[in-house]
């Protein structure tokens, strides 16, 4: 994933500075913040695959998503807000949204949640502990922080049930590599089978759907499209 572009808008300058920092840290080289031109004609410019944007409210995110689907209708559409609970998400997930993220969310775990977005097709609004905010006790969703960008890539192809050879040939590796990502997955999430890999991704929000990824598309509710990271 780390070839996808990624377009930062909106909050403050340090908290724009600080996540394309941790973009960068890993591996994503077309990580960029929205210069003093309009936001709108920054999309023209690189057409994001990815657009991050810190919204106030309901009306803002909604013209928001009505814009960038009109310039540029295959980015990804991330919103940063105060408290999702405040928001009708089942609304913006309609006008287009794939994710809606608090601000407290330190800059890393935004990337985290960024790649399970575009890597599962999963609408993020953590409704975090406390405690893994604060404190970083160890949960499902720090273990994923721990896995590196390509072996959270194979992980969720490990919930679709690809066999060894079928995730090489998809990732153009050899086998033998992706049984080395395999064992380093399994030692840091203390996974003992892909069974309990799958058991881990359904408890992150993701869902398996006919072994193929979750794509998010108007023909799909917003009940099955919502996902709540716990």
């Amino acid at each position: 994933m780390s070839d996808y572009t990624i377009l930062v808008s909106g909050h403050s300058a340090e908290w724009r500075r600080n996540l394309i920092a941790a973009f960068k840290q890993n591996g994503y080289e077309k990580a960029f913040v929205e210069g003093e031109k309009e936001l709108m004609e920054s999309v023209r410019e690189i057409y994001p695959d990815v657009l991050l944007r810190r919204v106030e409210t309901q009306g803002e995110a909604l013209n928001l998503i009505k814009e960038l689907k009109g310039v540029s209708p295959f980015s990804i559409a991330v919103l940063i807000v105060d408290n999702p609970d405040y928001f009708d998400i089942s609304e913006l997930i309609n006008a287009g949204m794939m994710g809606c993220l608090p601000t407290r969310l330190r800059p890393r775990q935004i990337v985290a949640a960024v790649e399970l977005i575009v890597a599962a097709g999963v609408i993020c609004t953590p409704r975090m502990n406390p405690r893994f905010l604060d404190e970083h006790q160890s949960d499902h969703s720090e273990l994923f922080l721990s896995l590196t960008s390509r072996e959270r890539e194979i992980l969720v192809l490990l919930g679709e049930n690809k066999s060894n050879q079928e995730m090489a040939d998809e990732l153009y590796l050899s086998v033998s590599t992706i049984k080395t990502h395999l064992r380093s997955i399994f030692r840091k999430l203390g996974l003992r089978s892909r069974r309990d890999a799958q058991t881990i991704l359904r408890e992150m929000g993701y869902n398996d759907k006919n072994d193929k990824r979750l794509k998010m598309d108007k023909n799909i509710d917003a009940s099955t499209k919502l996902h709540i990271i716990k």
